[in-house]
């Protein structure tokens, strides 16, 4: 349910490799937005800010849709990031897909 020209999919563990790959392949395409999917219980780490801030240098938006419950937890760490304030957090697929249409101009 992806917008024309999205990208893949990427599944990441946090490795430091991982995260460079990502980036560069970000870096290469350029995109406008980039949607961050996370294991909701889990809690974001000083990784996960790195991500999203050096995400944020090359997109120009991003949205963090936590799955299977947590939302609260992102919300309230969402809100105490320095530099993060414009990451949306959307909490249900639909959600999710309703921003990334909102992104292509459509209702």
């Amino acid at each position: 349910g992806l917008p024309p020209g999205s990208m893949a999919a990427e599944r990441i563990a946090g490795s430091s490799a991982e995260r460079q790959a990502l980036l560069a392949r970000l870096l290469a395409t350029r995109p406008r937005a980039l949607l961050l999917v996370v294991h909701g219980p889990s809690s974001p780490d000083r990784g996960s800010a790195r991500l999203l801030r050096e995400a944020l240098a090359v997109c120009t938006r991003a949205a963090v849709l936590p799955l299977a419950g947590g939302s609260a937890r992102w919300s309230d760490w969402l809100a105490g990031q320095q530099g993060l304030g414009e990451v949306a957090l959307v909490t249900s697929v639909q959600a999710a897909a309703d921003w990334a249409a909102s992104e292509q101009g459509e209702p």
